[in-house]
């Protein structure tokens, strides 16, 4: 495939995704070697479709060039091929990704995984003052190199990073709709899950669960079936975490990272970068084991973006069950209650049923204030969608007089 202008030479591929190719390649005037991420377009979707992919891959180069860190993949440069096709030139990192790295060791050792860890975390915080998310952080986006006797870390992948809204540019496209990216679920803050607008601690939960791979060697929120990794991430269980580090000082910043609910966790990558300079790694000991029953199976590495959104599918189809959810609150006597109270039992109670249903298989289509519609059957149909939502309804039900009486 040729580039325009021609001043890359494209050699093997090192990476290929839903919507994109990576080549290492040369460029010819300067010899250098590069990574150019071509995008790739499916000639069977609809125009429309193939516009909003185009304007992804934009939104992702707009992102990096934003970024100037050591522990960040580089832009170098973009433009089209001689097929019209948008690339993106970007630095090569010679080495390994980290999920290989743990794969290969079994886990690191906590020195090493401290030192690489926090190389991450000082590329994260350079991301948020930026007011960018990267909303998809993972072992595979993160690659490894070693020159002379150290490693170092370099996050990458920003393809369905956004801006903060504060941050955001007046020509910014803004293409996240309702659950449009999820993210990997394995890696995903449960509020990225549920659809909920997502911050930078989005990015620090995510983070923590890298951290303690790298320990265990194991994935963390992992499970056998898409399901089982959204009940982890999504049931009001704590993240679990070894004994190992129950009383270490290390356990203490992995809680406050960890913490299932957003506006409970830690609240930047500062600091985190605090309470980690005064952990000492060296006086971690022992085995890094999960509790029993704990990540049992490893889940799929692959990032789910949706574009329900957008309204445009291919031609086939097949019935979805939709569930329509509507909470209201009454007292039940007549008191003056304050309204901020009021909405925030609301809210509390519309994040439970989201949990709930998207834990039966449900998909969040949508949201306005007192009522939401789950979707059954949507992106996978199953035979039993409809008996799932009618089960969903019930649970549902039955989880509203329990609370009600109380």
């Amino acid at each position: 495939m040729a580039i325009n202008p021609a001043n890359y030479e494209l050699h093997d591929i090192i990476g290929e995704g839903g919507f994109g190719v990576v080549y290492r390649a040369t460029h010819v005037p300067t010899a250098q070697i590069v990574a150019i991420k071509i995008l790739r377009l499916n000639p069977q979707t609809t125009e429309a479709v193939r516009q909003r992919q185009r304007a992804r891959f934009e939104r992702e180069t707009q992102l990096c060039a934003q970024l100037n860190h050591p522990h960040i993949v580089s832009l170098l440069d973009k433009g089209y091929t001689d097929e019209g096709n948008l690339f993106a030139v970007f630095e090569f990192v010679e080495g390994q990704s980290l999920k290989e790295m743990i794969i290969q060791s079994g886990g690191l050792t906590p020195v090493l995984a401290g030192e690489l860890m926090g190389q991450v975390l000082d590329g994260l915080a350079h991301a948020h003052q930026m007011g960018i998310v990267h909303r998809d952080l993972k072992p595979s986006n993160i690659m490894v190199s070693k020159t002379g006797i150290k490693y170092h870390a370099k996050i990458l992948d920003f393809g369905i990073g956004t801006f903060t809204t504060q941050f955001q540019p007046k020509d910014y496209a803004l293409l996240t709709l309702t659950q449009e990216a999820l993210g990997t679920p394995a890696y995903t803050a449960p509020e990225q899950l549920r659809g909920d607008p997502v911050t930078h601690r989005a990015d620090l939960y995510a983070w923590g669960l890298i951290m303690l791979e790298c320990l265990t060697g194991k994935q963390v929120m992992g499970g056998h079936s898409s399901g089982e990794v959204f009940d982890h991430q999504l049931n009001a269980n704590p993240v679990p975490l070894p004994s190992t580090l129950v009383d270490h000082p290390l356990g203490a910043v992995m809680r406050k990272t960890l913490e299932k609910k957003a506006e409970l966790r830690v609240g930047s990558a500062e600091e985190v970068a605090k309470l980690l300079a005064s952990v000492n790694f060296q006086t971690l000991t022992g085995s890094f084991f999960l509790p029993q029953g704990i990540a049992a199976g490893v889940a799929e590495d692959i990032t789910t973006v949706s574009d329900l959104a957008t309204g445009h599918y291919p031609s086939q189809k097949h019935l979805i069950t939709a569930l329509a959810i509507q909470v209201n609150l009454e007292a039940m006597e007549p008191s003056e209650v304050d309204q901020e109270i009021i909405d925030s039992i609301q809210d509390d109670q519309l994040t439970v049923f989201k949990d709930l249903a998207t834990r039966h298989g449900g998909y969040l289509a949508g949201s306005v204030a007192d009522t939401m519609t789950i979707l059954f059957g949507y992106p996978v149909k199953d035979e039993n969608d409809a008996r799932f939502a009618g089960r969903t309804a019930l649970e549902l039900m039955s989880q509203a007089q329990r609370r009600g009486a109380l």
